[in-house]
């Protein structure tokens, strides 16, 4: 019971201990990641402060908690703080024990086993590799951490998952490279995605220049998994076109061959979490099982029991996501908690969750499927009680309880969905409401169809119905998206989402009790600065002058901004494109300038940007005679505001090679060339001064090829920084080098207008 005379006090702690301490569990987590020294080829990684001495002032600081507690003191603080010193003490070893002691042998070739599939798309697929050995002729080095290779190709049986066995050894052609930075406010940080995964470094190969040894050995594991090839398989066979990619996302999490229009329609409605197996997918299950077990009148600890089971068969096929394994946690939480007749903490048992991931692996906290899936959990069990309770007794409609809680976490994630996706969709509970139902009938359906999915005739039977049902989903998410009301919001800074969650939190008194007219006033306060602060983000992101560079690991491209306009400039088709407009929360792009020589790439940009309104496209004369498109225009000379942008031809090294184009941008005096160098010459712009030249692509031959050229400046991305010596020959000349890896996205503007 709260005293009268007790106008402020923070009762968390008293209420959910266990929840509070995983958060500063969390904040230690934190500033071991922030603060420990990650390699390069040219540094070791480390610490900032000394695990030994973290160890020491955790000792010290149990001994004084436990003199207190024998003294009858209040020990909540030293306790935050221990848990702090723990998260960052465990943090450090953990990521002390991903990376080598020891720089890397130059190498051309690497093996290591295969320990898990990643994904699989139409032409790749990624493998996570352990026990990481380089190889340079005669020489080898072992290496510490997982590894994530990437396969390239061409649809084909050697793409096929079952090809690729757990545990057996494979060998490649590839050079191993670190995750590169966050490579602009607000996107997607490689080396944060890797961590959470577990995973210190990245490779790439082409499947012809990859050798693999070994059997399938016989396994619960091993057989569970070949299911899971198989039945994609029979997905394909049975359920085909967008609607088996649907069940594939469903069942298993698999999102890569779903059509970016299914995806972008989700998006737009707010109803992307459906696609990816989740807490709600678990909920569905279970629910679904218990209300036939007890039709069937099924005991409590067999149908317990059998809950557990069917549980962790699902959780193996889909791949043990971070957000099922939250979910599963909680579950076992729940029904410990159901044997034993006690009540549920809902703070407890989400902290109690968390605390159990971040043991197996601190920095699942990056992950954006574990942030997501716990706040949503926090935000039901800060807003909902609240929000409910003014509805009366509505709040015990089905319906209508749905929307409550969709409300809840939609309004305690506005900011979190913002900073992550730039867009939200106003009618987004509503659309919750009419899909969650269909969704979970069509994962039921699903589900049967996979386990009678070795019988043909019964396998066929399902098959029809739950295409239909599938059709039905992604034909209504298409007919609804023209009423989602999307607003773009471009990414709001840290403070803007801490103000906002304070203020919530006013509204639980099991968080913050405030007794005082003042709350409703600094509640309102913050609010109000967090939307001032959003607002204010956004009209200077869209009046700042831009010219950036930008790369998804493998192609760059230039972005151009101003407070009208916008452009694109592309050498060929990469994601990194449609990320930079979304991060950008415009819907439009004024112009886009193809650089390359295939007609087919443009096309295929053209698709995958289909949702933003383009009103010109530029490409050379010889693109444009060959491409069935007629709102794509002949190049010659154009001014884009400030800029003065043109294509320069230039034959490669051999006399039957097509013509190649660099894209020629002026500004201010400054020329810059944007280029692919594969097949550049030694006096293809000999007449021309050049300031800065853009690399859409770096390897040996193309570093070789850029050496016979004078210039101030280049910009490439080097996740390997396996060419440096052409760096240190470039630079001994008088030239500049950028690397997006280590100096972020770079802003061409800011340096020229200085």
């Amino acid at each position: 019971m709260i005293e009268k005379s007790e106008k402020l006090k923070f009762r968390l702690y008293e209420y959910a201990p266990m929840f509070i301490c995983t958060l500063f569990y969390i904040i230690g987590t934190i500033i071991a990641v922030n603060t420990f020294m990650f390699p390069s080829y040219s540094e070791n990684a480390g610490p900032l402060i000394p695990t030994l001495i973290i160890l020491v002032v955790m000792i010290l600081v149990f001994i004084f908690a436990f003199f207190m507690y024998g003294n009858g003191k209040s020990i909540a603080i030293i306790i935050c703080l221990f848990m702090t010193l723990a998260g960052l003490c465990y943090t450090q070893i953990k990521l002390q024990n991903n990376y080598p002691e020891d720089k890397f042998i130059d190498h051309d070739t690497i093996s290591g086993k295969i320990t898990a599939l990643d994904r699989k798309g139409n032409k790749s697929i990624t493998l996570i590799l352990d026990d990481v050995i380089l190889y340079q002729d005669d020489i080898s080095q072992v290496v510490k951490g997982k590894l994530s290779f990437v396969i390239y190709g061409q649809s084909g049986s050697y793409l096929e998952s079952e090809y690729y066995i757990k545990d057996s050894i494979i060998k490649a052609e590839a050079i191993l490279e670190y995750p590169s930075i966050n490579q602009d406010y607000g996107f997607y940080n490689e080396r944060l995605h890797f961590l959470s995964s577990g995973i210190a470094y990245k490779a790439s190969s082409h499947y012809a220049a990859i050798s693999i040894a070994g059997k399938n050995k016989a396994s619960l594991i091993n057989t569970i998994l070949n299911y899971r090839y198989k039945l994609f398989k029979r997905i394909d066979r049975f359920i085909s076109g967008d609607e088996g990619d649907l069940v594939k996302a469903l069942l298993t999490g698999e999102k890569d061959n779903l059509s970016y229009a299914v995806k972008s329609n989700f998006a737009d409605l707010g109803i992307s979490h459906l696609l990816a197996t989740s807490g709600l997918h678990i909920g569905v299950i279970l629910l679904a099982f218990l209300y036939v077990s007890k039709k069937i009148r099924l005991a409590v600890i067999p149908r317990t029991i059998l809950s557990f089971f069917i549980l962790f068969i699902f959780m193996l096929i889909a791949g043990f996501r971070i957000s099922m394994v939250r979910a599963a946690l909680m579950w076992t939480v729940l029904m410990g908690a159901h044997l034993t007749g006690r009540k549920v903490n809902i703070f407890n048992s989400l902290g109690g969750a968390m605390f159990v991931m971040m043991i197996i692996n601190p920095l699942c906290i990056y992950d954006i499927s574990f942030i997501l899936s716990c706040i949503s959990i926090l935000s039901i069990a800060i807003l909902y009680e609240p929000i409910s309770s003014k509805f009366g007794r509505i709040k015990k409609n089905k319906s209508i309880s749905i929307m409550f809680v969709t409300m809840a976490v939609i309004i305690f994630m506005w900011p979190i969905l913002a900073y992550y996706f730039n867009s939200i969709s106003i009618l987004s509970p509503l659309f919750n409401i009419i899909f969650i139902p269909i969704i979970s009938v069509l994962l039921i359906l699903s589900l049967f169809f996979s386990v009678f999915s070795g019988i043909s005739f019964i396998a066929a039977g399902f098959g029809i119905v739950v295409k239909a049902l599938a059709f039905v989903v992604i034909y209504l998410a298409q007919f609804l998206e023209q009423f989602s009301v999307p607003i773009k919001v471009v990414s709001p800074p840290f403070i803007a989402i801490i103000f906002w969650i304070l203020a919530i939190a006013l509204f639980s008194k099991k968080i913050i009790y405030i007794k005082s007219k003042a709350k409703t006033f600094i509640c309102v306060l913050l609010l109000a600065a967090s939307v001032i602060i959003v607002i204010i983000t956004q009209i200077n992101t869209q009046k700042q002058e831009q010219m950036k560079v930008y790369s998804d690991s493998s192609v760059s491209i230039i972005y151009l901004q101003n407070s009208k306009s916008r452009a694109l400039i592309m050498n060929e088709d990469c994601y990194i494109s449609k990320t930079v407009l979304e991060k950008s929360a415009t819907i439009k792009l004024d112009m886009l300038i193809y650089s390359g020589n295939n007609e087919n790439d443009l096309t295929k940009i053209l698709e995958d940007l289909s949702s933003f309104k383009i009103n010109k496209i530029y490409a050379h004369e010889s693109i444009v005679k060959k491409i069935d498109n007629d709102n794509v225009t002949s190049l010659d000379n154009i001014i884009f505001d400030c800029f003065e942008i043109s294509l320069l031809p230039f034959k490669a090294k051999s006399k039957d090679a097509k013509i190649h184009y660099a894209a020629k941008i002026i500004h201010q005096e400054e020329t810059s060339i944007y280029l692919d160098a594969l097949s550049l010459r030694k006096g293809a712009f000999e007449d021309k001064k050049i300031d800065n030249i853009i690399l859409s692509r770096w390897s040996k031959s193309r570093a070789q090829n850029i050496q016979e050229f004078e210039f101030e400046r280049l910009y490439i991305y080097d996740g390997s920084h396996t060419y440096d010596n052409v760096i240190y020959s470039l630079e001994e000349k008088g030239s500049k080098i950028y690397n997006i890896n280590t100096t972020k996205t770079l802003n061409f503007l800011k340096r020229v207008i200085r």
